[in-house]
């Protein structure tokens, strides 16, 4: 009796230490609600911006949006995100940019839905003129974004009939810099981006990517990107560009001084609907 007392033990201590081992982090999935603060910190270096909740990230977007850049501030996302496929705004919306750092921590957001993203103006040579742009974070301003995974991703660029330029990236749609902008350790599992639009001017443009849509440095930019893997099926579908630029890891990009990519992957699936594009 004292044999099989003992055995029956040994198993059991055996099946608590290997379910603690396969133990995963369980998600925070989101709701669509919106959070009222951050977990902690106070934007430094040293104690970053904590966000522990889905509906704390969704704060993040709504705070950008309304104007607060966070030049120079810090986030760190300390917990697994299941966005639970609703619907997702971009964080920065062209006139008001993401301008901080954002370290994932190597967590993965997951379930990422877009199906509205957003149009803002912007002055050209020829004059004022819509943009369009969309990913998780709509657009950047001399930002630092980095160990981050996304999986399961779904970007739908739609309903647009009047812009110069419809740019979508799963992390970023559109980044800019006159300093320093770093993007590195990045991964894209799963990702799709549709593109069903007609638009309006011949001229327009297509700037999608697997990982961002437009990168643009001025004459004293750095921009950095290294260790990213993108895993992106591209489909337009009745493009009406008149060209469409699409990459792996970026979609188009500019610069007038460093550009650094290294150790960059890409796994690219694309399928453009040339009859109905201008080209």
């Amino acid at each position: 009796m004292r044999k099989i007392f003992v055995l029956l033990l040994v198993v059991s201590l055996l099946a608590v230490f290997f379910s603690g081992c396969n133990n995963s982090e369980e998600s925070d999935v989101w709701d669509g609600s919106i959070a009222q603060t951050f977990a902690s910190g106070d934007g430094s270096e040293k104690k970053p911006y904590i966000i522990e909740t889905a509906a704390q990230l969704a704060l993040l977007a709504q705070e950008v949006n309304t104007g607060a850049n966070y030049k120079g501030k810090y986030f760190s996302l300390n917990r697994e995100l299941d966005l639970n496929s609703c619907e997702w705004t971009p964080i920065g919306n062209g006139e008001n940019s993401f301008n901080g750092f954002f370290d994932g921590k190597n967590h993965t957001i997951s379930n990422l839905r877009i199906t509205n993203g957003i149009t803002f103006s912007t002055d050209n040579t020829g004059g004022e003129s819509n943009q369009y742009t969309t990913g998780l974070f709509g657009s950047c301003y001399d930002a630092t974004i980095k160990n981050l995974t996304i999986d399961k991703a779904s970007i739908s660029v739609q309903n647009i009939t009047n812009a110069y330029a419809v740019m979508s990236g799963v992390l970023i749609g559109t980044i800019r810099t006159d300093s320093i902008s770093e993007v590195s350790n990045i991964n894209v599992a799963n990702a799709d981006i549709t593109c069903a639009i007609e638009l309006e001017n011949n001229t327009s443009s297509l700037r999608i990517g697997g990982i961002i849509g437009y990168v643009y440095g001025n004459d004293e930019s750095s921009i950095k990107m290294s260790n990213i893997d993108s895993d992106t099926s591209i489909f337009i579908e009745n493009g009406r560009a008149s060209y469409n630029l699409v990459g792996g890891i970026v979609g188009a990009a500019f610069s007038n001084n460093l550009f650094d990519v290294s150790d960059c992957a890409s796994y690219l699936s694309v399928n453009i609907d040339t009859e109905d594009s201008y080209t």
